[in-house]
């Protein structure tokens, strides 16, 4: 519970084994990203670039319930499926 008078914030923590991947997507808030053990390779795009990554509408269960997700695999994307998707020009760092 927040204290009185203050505003209620949403606090995440997300933890994962070696190899895991999180598909393409935005989040709702701001978050802090920290890499502990290994790497990971995050690509980024501004949100003006949202319409050439073809985002999923929101329903269903597990990652597709909140319609933040992109329908493009950044790992192998399908260029005949998604040919808007080559237009994105992502920021790619490794932590």
């Amino acid at each position: 519970l927040a204290p009185a008078g203050t505003c209620r914030r949403h606090t995440n923590a997300w933890l994962g084994p070696e190899g895991t991947v999180t598909p393409l997507h935005f989040d709702s808030y701001d978050n802090v990203l920290t890499q502990v053990v290994g790497y990971k390779r995050v690509v980024l795009f501004p949100a003006e670039q949202t319409k050439w990554l073809y985002p999923k509408e929101a329903g269903g269960g597990g990652v597709d319930a909140q319609g933040n997700v992109s329908a493009v695999d950044v790992e192998a994307p399908d260029l005949e499926r998604f040919p808007d998707y080559a237009r994105a020009a992502g920021l790619e760092a490794v932590l």
